[in-house]
């Protein structure tokens, strides 16, 4: 019989740090595979959420440098044929282990500061979790660059067919 993954209190670190007992399941399943082999290594661990919410999800789990960075890696991507379901697919798959990645450096960092397994914990508890505010913001910068976006593509058609049209049949 192999061992566990992960001691007991490792389980309630994890827990500590997702702070959420609706994902818990999901990011407990997600982090034993990552740690599978008895060492720290990335496996493929699919993600509706972050399919779907990509930079968003990210913002949700206090990633924020990365969300950012996601985001500018998408501008990129979505010129490319094919690059859209490309670049979703992989968020898919791959963001959930930037969040195992970052409760690694984050319980590294915790038991650096402590022994006490208590103060570890509220560390995890502080730094952990999720962030609705971030989320919102960013679905506020979403709408506000999109909206934005779309105005400057309407008054550049606009101008176009109001100056650039006529001119090209008067000259």
């Amino acid at each position: 019989m192999t061992p566990p993954v992960f001691t007991q209190a490792e389980r309630e670190l994890i827990r500590t740090y997702i702070n959420s007992s609706a994902s818990l399941f999901y990011y407990e399943s997600a982090f034993t595979r990552f740690r599978l082999r008895g060492f720290d290594s990335f496996a493929w661990c699919w993600s509706w959420w972050a399919f779907w919410g990509g930079p968003l999800f990210l913002l949700y789990r206090k990633l924020y440098i990365e969300a950012i960075l996601l985001f500018i890696v998408g501008l990129f991507l979505h010129s490319l044929p094919f690059g859209t379901i490309l670049y979703m697919v992989l968020r898919g798959g791959v963001l959930p282990y930037l969040i195992y990645r970052r409760f690694q450096n984050k319980l590294a960092h915790a038991k650096a500061l402590s022994d006490s397994f208590e103060e570890q914990k509220r560390f995890l508890q502080k730094e952990g979790g999720t962030s609705l505010g971030a989320l919102l913001a960013g679905i506020f910068a979403y709408l506000f660059f999109g909206l934005g976006l779309l105005l400057h593509l309407g008054l550049s058609v606009a101008f176009w067919l109001l100056v650039v049209g006529p001119l090209g049949e008067w000259v």
